[in-house]
């Protein structure tokens, strides 16, 4: 199972997100407010994430593993640690204000990126098998 490549490929997803989340925050916030921003932002960045994905997938030859769901599964528990490991411990902020972009009911649509991201192996998988 190719684990360096898929660690490899989650940081890469980690560093895009990290930059969307920066013009996110440059560009948009201004002109929506927090709450658009958060949710144009997220809904903007499931397709790059699913393309980069699909791109990791075809240079892996991965196409009909039956690794994908297991990566998917990894790239979410990473993604939870590194957002709940450097929010709490490098920005401080509180769990209250971590756990708010997981507020379905608020708006709020992270636990939908989140999802996109676990099942995105096994759904690039499929296409690029058909």
């Amino acid at each position: 199972m190719p684990w360096l490549g898929a660690s490899l490929m989650w940081l890469a997803l980690c560093a895009v997100a990290v930059g969307a989340g920066a013009l996110r925050v440059k560009l948009l916030e201004p002109r929506l407010g927090e709450l658009r921003a958060h949710q144009a932002g997220t809904l903007g960045l499931i397709p790059v994430m699913f393309g980069l994905a699909c791109l990791w997938v075809r240079l892996a030859g991965l196409e009909t593993s039956p690794f994908l769901p297991a990566v998917g599964r990894y790239w979410l528990g990473l993604t939870v640690a590194f957002e709940f490991g450097f929010g709490r411990l490098v920005m401080r902020h509180s769990w209250e204000r971590l756990l708010a972009d997981y507020n379905l009911l608020r708006g709020r649509l992270w636990p939908v990126f989140l999802a996109a991201l676990t099942l995105s192996p096994p759904l690039a998988g499929r296409l690029l098998a058909s």
